[in-house]
């Protein structure tokens, strides 16, 4: 198997195109929907799938981070065993990045027509949990209100532009793995990112991510 990307796009160019969608709290629904979806796919590194399985029951907020459990079985999940927790530190550089700023917003917006308790809704009636098909017609529909060529990258490729970036920025590849869920160094390196040298730093991913240095 070959990788389906030979480059990625820039992390940054999308981040600038997120700060744009501010303040959280004029935001429409649709805004507001596609801000998160984005923000949580470029500080995690997950795939779809992962952000699909978000479930308020197993998340838990307060003023500086945001602990997320996954309490199912995922594509790269062992027997018994489930995704490690997803820690995600307010983002006090920029609080229009900031996902527990974001995240709040949204699920006090979401309330009233929640029936779940998945995280994402859909933003038009009926109201319900949006199909794993649906949020990555939203990624992909932000990448091209961002600027990013959708004709050549597709939703998935921002699980590769997220984690390069995280390497870019000194974040060590043990802690890319274990933040993406991947089990081998090698997956990363043949399929998601080319050879970096850098120097292991003892910071968050999704704080570099956002840091973009």
């Amino acid at each position: 198997m070959f990788p389906r990307y030979q480059q990625t796009w820039d992390v940054n160019v999308v981040l600038e195109f997120l700060i744009t969608l501010s303040p959280v709290k004029l935001l429409s629904l649709r805004c507001l929907t596609l801000k998160l979806v984005m923000l949580l796919a470029l500080v995690t590194g997950q795939r779809i799938q992962t952000l699909h399985c978000v479930d308020l029951d197993f998340m838990k907020i307060t003023k500086d981070n945001v602990v997320i459990e996954i309490n199912e079985v995922l594509k790269t999940s062992k027997p018994g065993k489930h995704l490690s927790p997803i820690c995600l530190p307010a983002f006090v550089d920029d609080t229009r990045l900031c996902i527990v700023t974001v995240l709040n917003a949204y699920i006090e917006r979401t309330s009233a027509i929640r029936t779940s308790q998945n995280l994402f809704v859909t933003f038009v009636k009926p109201y319900h949990h949006p199909t794993k098909s649906t949020i990555s017609n939203w990624i992909k529909l932000v990448l091209k209100l961002a600027g990013v060529n959708t004709s050549v990258f597709k939703t998935h490729s921002t699980r590769g532009a997220s984690t390069s970036a995280a390497l870019r920025a000194g974040v060590s590849v043990n802690s890319i793995l274990k933040s993406a869920g991947w089990t081998n160094e090698s997956t990363f390196r043949q399929f998601y990112n080319r050879p970096v040298t850098v120097q292991e730093y003892n910071d968050n991913y999704s704080v570099r991510v956002l840091r973009g240095k």
